[in-house]
């Protein structure tokens, strides 16, 4: 029981940490040479292409990410269950952690996007965008 509640508790920090990522187009700013270049239109622009990087959703992704992890997670546990005479057991501590680590992927890579979406954005502005 006491694996379970651990594991219970590491998917509810990587759902808060998803959580947290989900902001991250609100605050990214990627380093930009702003030399020769109006700083309230490069604002404007920052702003818009913000708003193109939050239609990536870092929350889906990371459901996305705990189910398929914890369908794979359970498996392999079961797996692991049945060598060791434990199959129900070992598939709900694989689907735990694979939960877990799916969810931390998952929201990662939909932070990562929308960086990438706004990076992308100002470059096609005309911003040399060094990061």
């Amino acid at each position: 029981m006491g694996i379970l509640v651990k594991h219970k508790a590491l998917f509810i920090m990587a759902v808060l940490a998803t959580a947290t990522l989900a902001g991250c187009a609100d605050t990214y700013r990627p380093v930009v040479d702003t030399r020769d270049i109006d700083q309230a239109t490069y604002e404007r622009d920052l702003a818009e292409c913000r708003d193109y990087a939050r239609r990536v959703d870092p929350a889906a992704d990371a459901a996305k990410g705990g189910v398929v992890g914890g369908a794979i997670g359970a498996a392999v546990g079961a797996v692991i269950g049945a060598l060791t005479g434990n199959v129900g057991r070992a598939a709900a501590i694989g689907a735990a952690g694979g939960a877990t680590g799916g969810v931390l992927r998952g929201g990662l890579r939909g932070g990562a996007s929308q960086k990438r979406v706004i990076r992308r954005c100002l470059r096609g502005r005309g911003y040399q965008v060094l990061d």
